[in-house]
């Protein structure tokens, strides 16, 4: 399978709700190119849905320093690390 088909694969399982099915996708899809921006940002939206913040913020930054015109991965990014902050604070 080439990685767009993986990274398909994984955003179809985050849509229907099976977030540790499609974190199999993604790792497949960066296990073929580690800079594919999509993979990196599907690990972190699937990280977020199981609340792994620090693990989805760091991949989160990983999709930033590939694309950092990303409004997605910038977005995600500072809403957790406000998350990650607050939480380490209480």
């Amino acid at each position: 399978m080439e990685t767009l088909q993986f990274i398909d694969k994984g955003d179809s399982r985050i849509m229907v709700g099976k977030p540790e099915e499609a974190m199999t996708y993604y790792c497949a899809a960066l296990a073929l190119d580690r800079d594919c921006y999509a993979a990196w940002l599907g690990m972190g939206l699937a990280l977020n849905s199981l609340y792994r913040y620090e693990e989805a913020l760091s991949c989160y930054e990983k999709a930033l320093a590939l694309n950092s015109h990303s409004i997605t991965a910038e977005c995600m990014a500072e809403y957790l690390r406000d998350k990650v902050r607050n939480y380490r604070e209480h």
